[in-house]
């Protein structure tokens, strides 16, 4: 019910309530005591009344005495029993209605008096249902069927009831029929319908109608002083929100021209009007003036003050003095909190934190401003659109300057504002975007720590795995709201819609999520089948499946684009994984056939070698050469691919590579140095093996350099395996030099003691990791070669302790250290030591 209809007391007045065929519930109140024992005589003098008039029912009989009874009902209204005459009136009147006695002046009586009750008893228990306002509207309709003329109270309840059922013209009808001299009745309808209006997301009534309706108000000559001053404040407001300062300065200056007294606090409220509408224009001198006039008249604490201080931090605003602003915003929000003046300030104070720098405060404060958009009662001239377009502002200046963070969550707050079915398709676009840019941002700062390029952030091998996860996670959220902002954009801008499609597929595969990727992907190649980025849309396939491992699937998608379109760029770009999955398909079987690809993109034909497409198949083709076992082609591969581009010589995984293509070319030497040669080609084959062995050892120290200047956490598990086979590989080229060089005793003694420095390292780095055996074991051999057979003994048997140690699975791993080669040395040292330890034995 409305406010001004629970001024009203005893018959005169309230709101609908439960109907006569159903009384509504009614909550139990405990008494609190002697002050409430009055309650106790009221209740049994109803009791009494409504006992009376069962009985004077009664002894009426055969003939109702419906005149007594009615009497008892007005007499149960006047002392508030409405439950009682609501009884009354049910049974026994209501149930003898039809009787012959019930005149019409007997019906319009009943009919009149169950409105009332009904109305003043819904009011009574606060109560808003529907069901008691139609019935209000029922019982008066029908008065009026059997002749009844409302009076103006009545004419008030009525109107009251159809406004609270959404009958909005239908009860302002009944409120213009109260007479004049009830005018006070009218205007409280004419009120309520009015705050209503304001009050509401979805208002009955459009801005004009509710001017109109002011203007009523205003212009009534029965209207008091205070009730034009609100019509007027209230046009003002209206005005101003609909944007219009210009109109609202005009109407409102002869308004204040008009009071007997602009010193009084009324006056000082619409000078308050009258400084915002002049801020709207642009003009804060002005608004200042008016400003300061208003604050010269309102209490201290008055509402309208802190608006005004409110209006007196956006000029400081203005005028570039965030500080200031902040300063009476703050004060503001903390004195007034709880007003609808503390939710403009709260939003003042979110954009002046944000101008200074303050971006986590500022959100803070937006927070609270959303907070206060869900009370009507301190929302006030706050609302969504105007939060929202502020909440744009911060959002463009932040990911302007590359704060994807706080981009991000003034994008979220935005966000909020909506509920999710109707969140509007720029809103689901700003965190798309955000996201997508925060993923990269992410994966741009991890790739420079590494020292990858831009292009290669997304090596899941060369990164720090927790940004990498993060990046990832920004990557869908960015996919999973593109997708959304494409579903929304389809109807209203195919493009539009096809953009974003394509850019959740792009998304969804950085973010490592490759069946989604497809899946997207196939989407707008279906769709969008002439659109130039098609071919690119399958050469993306291609790749998701080969980051799967479906191997067969991608080649069949890049074999696809080499006939289907062999002159595009993607023709050019899937030469390169199209060679890498016949390798991967066919466990380097296919080698023949990858080379032949990587060769033609190597020829000059179709790339030159600054081309990005060069530099991939050159690397590439020096890999497989590395693991097809074709060492020298790998070791010329790999140094043409350094020479061209010198910061691969930045990028240990390509130094690895190249060591172990020197180390193991020097291991393929060995042997053939084993069969019979001409001398020359020894000479030559010798020299060759050490100058392989040289070079890996000085590869694998530059590969530990650049891996132990990487935060040791942020090492990947393939850089981590990496460092400790790099350590431990240069012990063992140290120890193949020293054993190369067996007729230079000095340089051989040298090397041996150089390898025993790079095992024990190795060992002492590694030793919870059952490659630290390794170095055991070569330390073991490089003593037997310096003839320390002592020492050779105690490293014996440490490393036989070791051995113990570990289970027998551990030298499962592939990625052990651990060749034939050392256990062999190993095992003709032992031998040696077994023999030198039994002789010691047999000696007297």
């Amino acid at each position: 019910m409305a406010e001004s209809s629970k001024k009203e007391t005893g018959t005169s007045a309230g709101t609908p309530g439960a109907p006569p065929a159903a009384e509504a519930p009614r909550r139990a109140v405990p008494l609190r005591g002697r002050r409430d024992l009055w309650q106790i005589p009221v209740l049994l003098g109803a009791v009494v009344l409504l006992s009376i008039g069962l009985m004077k029912w009664v002894e009426g009989a055969p003939r109702p005495d419906f005149e007594a009874a009615l009497k008892d009902v007005e007499t149960l209204l006047e002392q508030r029993e409405y439950d009682a005459a609501l009884a009354l009136l049910r049974d026994p009147i209501g149930t003898h209605l039809g009787e012959p006695e019930a005149t019409e002046e007997i019906r319009q009586r009943y009919f009149l008096l169950s409105g009332d009750a009904t109305f003043l008893s819904a009011r009574q228990k606060e109560a808003d249902d529907p069901a008691y306002h139609e019935q209000v509207v029922s019982m008066y309709s029908q008065a009026r069927t059997h002749g009844a003329q409302l009076d103006p109270r009545r004419l008030a309840r009525l109107a009251d009831s159809l406004v609270s059922l959404g009958r909005i013209q239908d009860g302002l009808k009944e409120a213009r029929a109260i007479p004049d001299d009830s005018a006070e009745l009218r205007h409280r309808v004419i009120r309520r319908v009015v705050e209503e209006c304001l009050a509401s997301e979805k208002p009955a009534l459009n801005t004009e109608e509710v001017l109109d309706l002011l203007s009523e108000l205003k212009d009534d000559p029965r209207s008091s002083e205070q009730e034009r001053l609100w019509a007027v404040t209230q046009q003002t407001r209206l005005r101003l929100k609909g944007g219009y300062p210009e109109d609202a300065i005009k109407r409102l200056i002869p308004e204040i021209a008009r009071l007997d007294s602009r010193l009084t606090p009324e006056a000082g409220e619409l000078f308050v009007l009258l400084g915002r509408a002049y801020l709207e224009i642009g003009d804060p001198d002005a608004a200042e003036e008016q400003l300061a006039l208003a604050l010269r008249v309102l209490p201290e604490g008055d509402a309208a003050a802190a608006q005004a201080q409110v209006m007196n931090g956006r000029i400081a605003q203005l005028r570039g003095e965030p500080d200031a602003a902040r300063e009476l915003y703050e004060m503001v929000y903390t004195r007034f909190a709880h007003t609808p003046a503390a939710q403009e300030a709260a939003l003042g104070l979110a954009e002046t934190r944000a101008q200074l720098g303050d971006f986590d405060g500022s959100i803070q404060a937006y927070e609270d401003v959303l907070h206060g958009l869900t009370s009507p009662e301190l929302r006030g001239d706050t609302d969504p659109q105007t939060v929202e377009k502020s909440l744009v502002d911060r959002y463009v200046e932040r990911f302007a300057a590359e704060d994807y963070v706080h981009a991000l969550g003034y994008a979220a707050l935005i966000e909020r504002l909506y509920p999710v079915e109707r969140l509007p398709a720029d809103a689901l676009l700003r965190i798309a975007e955000t996201n997508r840019a925060l993923g990269a941002q992410l994966l741009g700062k991890a790739g420079e720590a590494a020292g990858v390029d831009a292009d290669e952030a997304m090596d899941p091998t060369r990164l720090d795995p927790v940004t990498l996860e993060e990046a990832r996670g920004r990557f869908f959220t960015a996919a999973e709201y593109f997708r959304r902002h494409a579903k929304a954009a389809m109807l209203g801008d195919p493009e539009v819609a096809a953009e974003s499609l394509w850019n959740a597929a792009d998304a969804y595969d950085r973010a490592g999520e490759q069946e989604l990727a497809i899946n997207a992907f196939g989407d707008f190649v279906q769709a969008r089948a002439q659109d130039p980025r098609a071919v690119e849309g399958r050469y993306r396939i291609a790749r998701a499946h080969q980051s799967r491992g479906d191997y067969a699937l991608a080649i069949k998608f890049f074999e696809e684009i080499l006939e289907t379109s062999p002159r595009s760029d993607m023709a050019a770009r899937a030469t390169v994984p199209l060679a890498q999955c016949y390798l991967l398909a066919s466990d380097d079987a296919d080698s023949e056939k990858a080379e032949r690809l990587l060769l033609t993109v190597l020829d000059g034909e179709q790339f030159e070698p600054t081309a990005a497409q060069f530099r991939a198949a050159l690397i590439e083709l020096g890999q497989m050469y590395r693991r097809v076992g074709r060492y020298p082609q790998a070791i010329e591969r790999l140094n043409e691919a350094i020479t061209r581009y010198p910061e691969l010589s930045e990028r240990p995984e390509i130094l690895f590579t190249l060591a172990d293509a020197n180390r193991l070319s020097a291991a393929e030497i060995g042997k053939m140095l084993r069969e019979a040669r001409p001398q020359a080609e020894r000479i030559d084959l010798v020299r060759t093996r050490q100058e392989r062995l040289q070079e890996a050892l000085a590869l694998y120290e530059r590969v530990r350099e650049q891996l132990e200047e990487l935060d040791p956490r942020t090492l990947t598990s393939l850089q981590s395996t990496m460092l400790r086979n790099a350590m431990l590989y240069r012990g063992d080229c140290a120890f193949d030099l020293g054993e190369e060089a067996a007729n230079d005793p000095a340089v051989a003694q040298a090397m041996f003691e150089r390898a025993i420095r790079y095992y024990d390292g190795a060992a002492q780095r590694y030793a919870d990791d059952p490659a630290s055996l390794v170095a055991m074991v070569q330390i073991v051999n490089c003593y037997a070669a310096l003839g320390r057979w002592r020492e050779a003994l105690t490293a014996h048997e440490r490393a036989k302790s070791r051995l113990r140690e570990m289970p027998d699975q551990v030298w499962d791993d592939a990625n052990s250290p651990m060749a034939r080669a050392h256990w062999e040395r190993w095992l003709a040292s032992s031998i040696r030591l077994d023999e030198m330890a039994a002789a010691e034995r047999q000696e007297p």
